[in-house]
């Protein structure tokens, strides 16, 4: 099948410290080298070789980490508008992983009530980037919310679809990519929904978040290959990163819900068949005596 472009809660995940870096700062090499050496890591980069004003440089107690970009809210060009829609529509920053994280997931959680059929079309996810590649190959994940669910070390999602996007536009300008998944049923319940990816192929791709505080919260889970299982959740990890967190841009389409067509006839049909029925019934009476 050709593809488009491309819980529970958890209180392990305890960060201890946040260390900002004041003023105009840029990443160089040395200075990455510098921070990883001393088990800390940047979550904010500079954007298109400009400098970010603030960067936060984040230490935590296990080894998942999440990275971020942050710039003015922009509006993302319209993308399956008629999905589950947990967003405003503008972009004003972006979760991601830093480059050592072979595996890292971002899960948003949605309930099958929001659907109007079990079965889902496609997925809209929207991507930034802040370095010169420009092309992305992830997975778009489904959980269901039942004995394997996000939360627990034997979570495994009961779907996986492969995706590539290009084009991913640099810097705080996020775009959709909608994928296909045409053969996904969703299962009763609450459901995650969201992208994989190897962030030491594909560095520093975010998907696009939404902060704007007139928007409704909406959980994310997440996790990485060194969490050992244990996943994490925006509404009760005390990472200063999600603060302003309220979705991110994941948009899950529902395949149409077909109706079943009656045929009605007219009023002369109508009539003629009541009649054939009629007499067909005073026919069978007669035989039967």
């Amino acid at each position: 099948m050709a593809r488009s472009a491309d819980a529970l809660p958890v209180n392990r995940y305890d960060v201890r410290h946040h260390t900002p870096l004041e003023g105009p700062d840029v990443l160089t090499t040395s200075r990455m080298a510098r921070i990883l050496a001393t088990g800390a890591l940047l979550s904010l980069v500079s954007i298109d070789g400009q400098p970010v004003a603030a960067q936060t440089v984040t230490t935590a107690s296990r080894t998942a980490y999440a990275g971020t970009v942050d710039g003015p809210g922009n509006p993302v060009p319209p993308a399956c508008s008629d999905g589950v829609v947990k967003d405003d529509g503008s972009v004003e920053t972006g979760w991601g992983w830093v480059p050592s994280v072979l595996s890292g997931e971002y899960v948003q959680v949605f309930d099958r009530s929001e659907f109007s059929s079990p079965g889902v079309a496609s997925v809209c996810i929207c991507w930034l980037r802040t370095r010169p590649d420009d092309s992305i190959d992830f997975d778009v994940v489904f959980y269901r919310d039942d004995v394997a669910l996000p939360g627990q070390p034997e979570a495994m999602p009961f779907a996986v679809v492969p995706a590539h996007a290009s084009g991913v536009p640099l810097g705080i300008v996020g775009q959709f990519y909608e994928v296909d998944v045409s053969n996904v049923e969703l299962p009763p319940g609450t459901v995650y929904i969201g992208p994989r990816w190897d962030a030491s192929v594909d560095q520093f791709f975010f998907v696009c978040a939404d902060t704007t505080p007139s928007t409704p919260f909406t959980n994310v889970f997440f996790i990485d290959d060194r969490a050992k299982g244990e996943w994490a959740n925006i509404a009760e990890t005390n990472d200063p990163i999600f603060a302003a967190h309220r979705a991110i841009l994941v948009r899950p389409v529902p395949r149409p819900a077909y109706a079943v067509e009656i045929p009605v006839l007219g009023r002369w049909p109508s009539l003629l068949l009541v009649t054939l029925l009629g007499l067909a019934g005073a026919f069978i009476i007669r035989w039967m005596r």
